[in-house]
């Protein structure tokens, strides 16, 4: 299934790839035509070829669609199995960006990522300031301290130091895409982040892997880097949304 649709499949296939998965539901075909897997932070994700939907249509009847559900990186073409079934009450719109590794790109990487010696792990000590600058949880809410600490120690990660002080940084989410990049203020347009990027890209595509993102719609703050790197947006939306009864 991955094999048909290498791209459509970045997210699952990495979510898969790093363990994060609480739930998997595959139907019991020799070769899989449907996947349904839910992540450990709740979200449902899903892949089938949209112009044969049976067989994830019969994963999608095991859930409870009596309660509200949520869903992270929808392939549009499969919205009509949520919406056939419940309202959609939230959604955002992304578009996918994938970053195909060649020669050319690695050689590129290497050269935008420069000299190494100041880059390195955040470490533990780093939590609070990551989570102070980012958007997705309070600074004062343990379960997103948590979970920046579980990504500095499980994720790929890279930073820029100057002295003992982390000024620029990057870590690869769950489902193993680059994200949570951020440089401090004091110190942008000097071209770290470019680099920090690009070394975490390099450990993405040298433990073999196809470095993706998701951007939602009217973000363009992203959008230079992702042209530098050459990533390439996919056709189709991809949706974060929640249903209700």
């Amino acid at each position: 299934m991955f094999a048909a649709y290498p791209i459509v499949g970045l997210k699952p296939l990495g979510m898969l790839r790093e363990g994060d998965v609480e739930t998997l539901l595959l139907d019991d075909a020799p070769q899989p035509r449907a996947l349904l897997l839910q992540s450990r932070s709740g979200f449902w994700s899903m892949l089938t070829d949209p112009d044969h939907p049976a067989p994830l249509r019969a994963l999608l009847d095991r859930l409870d669609w009596s309660r509200p559900l949520a869903f992270a990186g929808l392939w549009e073409p499969l919205l009509p199995l949520l919406s056939e079934r419940a309202e959609i009450t939230w959604r955002n719109p992304c578009h996918q960006h994938h970053l195909t590794p060649t020669e050319a790109v690695e050689a590129q990487l290497r050269e935008l990522r420069g000299d190494v010696a100041q880059l390195g792990r955040p470490r533990d000590e780093h939590a609070p300031l990551l989570l102070e600058h980012w958007p997705y949880g309070a600074s004062d809410d343990p379960e997103a301290l948590a979970h920046i600490r579980e990504r500095i120690s499980n994720a790929r990660t890279s930073g820029w130091f100057e002295g003992d002080a982390l000024i620029s940084w990057a870590m690869t989410h769950r489902d193993g895409s680059p994200g949570f990049m951020h440089t401090l203020a004091p110190h942008r347009r000097r071209g770290v982040g470019l680099r920090v990027a690009a070394d975490l890209l390099l450990q993405v595509i040298t433990a073999g892997w196809i470095p993706f993102c998701h951007v939602v719609e009217g973000n363009k703050a992203p959008m230079g880097m992702i042209a530098r790197f050459g990533f390439k947006r996919s056709p189709d939306r991809y949706l974060w949304l929640g249903t209700s009864p």
